[in-house]
């Protein structure tokens, strides 16, 4: 997570008054409560909340670091979507469009089953309203259940992709930080990198916070 400095709306004497919890902040137990909370089953998770609003802030990349897809293409005028040099997929016109690729994405770099892969082509639509996105986390995570399942590598990546995942740091930097110099969040300031390395996949949150 990155700070960045402005004016803040914070006083110190509220800080001051808020009782810290006990948190253990060493590496170890950062780990296991990452890890803890990975291992919770996905409709525990906020994941079919929050990948159709974070999927504008998603990137994928592979092996060779190169950009397979870029969330923020979606919302680019149409002559920039041809022109950019995209040849395996037609660039996404909308928010269950995005959706429907990263998925392809993630399923053909994971190797998954061709019966995976056909079901997010052909059986993705029946859940999800091509053209309104306005209610989609109910319909999302049905078509995750029903056609990925809990043991799809495709889960087990996006239950890394929401705020659960980054509850434990952002807890811990704000027992060590906040109290000394408030933070909040800054709006729009969240991407997601996911990395396909030769034999594992690296996923990055860059989060910026307003003081």
């Amino acid at each position: 997570n990155n700070i960045v400095n402005s004016n803040s709306s914070f006083s110190n004497s509220l800080y001051s008054s808020i009782v810290v919890p006990n948190i253990d902040c060493s590496p170890q137990a950062l780990r296991n409560e990452v890890e803890n909370r990975w291992n919770k089953s996905l409709i525990n998770l906020p994941v079919s909340v929050d990948f159709p609003r974070l999927a504008r802030k998603m990137k994928i990349y592979d092996e060779n670091n190169q950009l397979l897809i870029d969330g923020s293409w979606v919302d680019l005028p149409l002559e920039q979507q041809l022109a950019l040099n995209v040849s395996n997929f037609k660039v996404p016109q909308t928010t269950a469009q995005l959706l429907q690729q990263i998925l392809l994405i993630l399923a053909n770099k994971l190797n998954d089953s061709p019966q995976s892969i056909d079901k997010i082509q052909n059986q993705f639509y029946k859940y999800i309203d091509e053209n309104d996105a306005s209610d989609t986390a109910g319909p999302l995570s049905k078509f995750l259940i029903d056609c990925l399942g809990e043991q799809s590598r495709i889960i087990s990546i996006l239950k890394v992709c929401n705020q659960s995942a980054l509850a434990p740091s952002v807890a811990r930097l704000k027992l060590c930080i906040a109290t000394k110099l408030p933070f909040k969040d800054l709006r729009g300031a969240w991407n997601i990198e996911i990395h396909f390395k030769h034999d594992f996949v690296q996923i990055i949150h860059k989060k910026k916070e307003i003081s």
